[in-house]
């Protein structure tokens, strides 16, 4: 059995050991330790490096671990959020990623990386029309000098899987009338939007714009895999054929391939 004395002396000993412990605790819960450590720049960006060198070896989970704790040494960078957000997407968790893209957005409403980001945790977790609105907003706070097709080519490819194909239409045809938009890219975009249609004279200028996008770049099969689908709605079997065959011939993924193919057996199968 314990005997505690009842001096000054002793009281103020157990409380210092209680005050001590109560700290303790205190300061293992994030929010609180938060408040005691002190901004340390150049740690943060050590904990970073390591915790990229982790991320890019597929070490997620002391990647994640890191940028906590960088975060901790230079809280509310938006840069160090969004290095949260990816290791948490590559874990599989986008609610979470999610959580910290929005937080980023939140210290820096203005960062292009965040609303991109953010509309890319957004797009796999399905929300289509979240997703667009991010990507519209990276795509507003883009510097002129930068080269916005990919964002176009993403805000349209969601616009189709909407199917807002009068949006679509709109923002490619403004794009592509741009000289920033003379890219293999946007008048891709522009050939799919088009290639929707059923209208001779879209399918014709569908067919226009996938051309455009080959000339520029030669190695943009899928542009032959879609020239081939749109020359056959305008009844140009043997167009069709021949481009359908070189996408074949660029050794696609099997899923890919194989809707060539049967693209291919259809013509042939009608020709007969």
């Amino acid at each position: 059995m314990l005997v505690f004395s009842k001096s000054p002396s002793c009281f103020k000993y157990f409380a210092s050991v209680f005050a001590a412990v109560f700290l303790a605790g205190w300061l293992n819960c994030g929010s609180a330790r938060a408040q005691f450590v002190p901004r340390d720049d150049a740690r943060a960006q050590r904990l970073c490096q390591q915790g990229d060198a982790e991320a890019n070896a597929g070490d997620y989970q002391n990647a994640k671990k890191h940028y906590v704790e960088a975060n901790l040494y230079n809280p509310g960078n938006a840069k160090i959020l969004i290095k949260l957000g990816d290791v948490e997407e590559k874990r599989g968790d986008l609610d979470e990623a999610i959580k910290r893209g929005r937080q980023a957005i939140e210290y820096e409403p203005e960062s292009v990386n965040a609303h991109l980001h953010l509309g890319n945790y957004l797009e796999k977790n399905q929300d289509l029309r979240g997703a667009e609105l991010q990507y519209e907003r990276s795509l507003d706070l883009s510097p002129k000098n930068d080269n916005p097709a990919p964002l176009y080519n993403k805000i349209t490819s969601l616009l189709i899987e909407l199917d807002e194909l009068e949006k679509a239409d709109k923002l490619t045809k403004e794009w592509t009338s741009n000289k920033r938009g003379d890219s293999a890219d946007c008048h891709y975009d522009r050939g799919l939007v088009l290639s929707h249609s059923e209208k001779t004279p879209k399918l014709e200028e569908s067919v226009k714009q996938f051309s455009k996008a080959l000339l520029i770049e030669p190695r943009l099969s899928i542009a032959h895999y879609q020239l081939g689908l749109v020359l056959t709605k305008l009844d140009r079997k043997d167009e069709a054929l021949e481009h359908l065959n070189r996408y074949v011939m660029t050794k696609p993924p099997e899923a890919e391939l194989k809707l060539a193919k049967q693209a291919i057996e259809r013509l042939n199968t009608a020709g007969n």
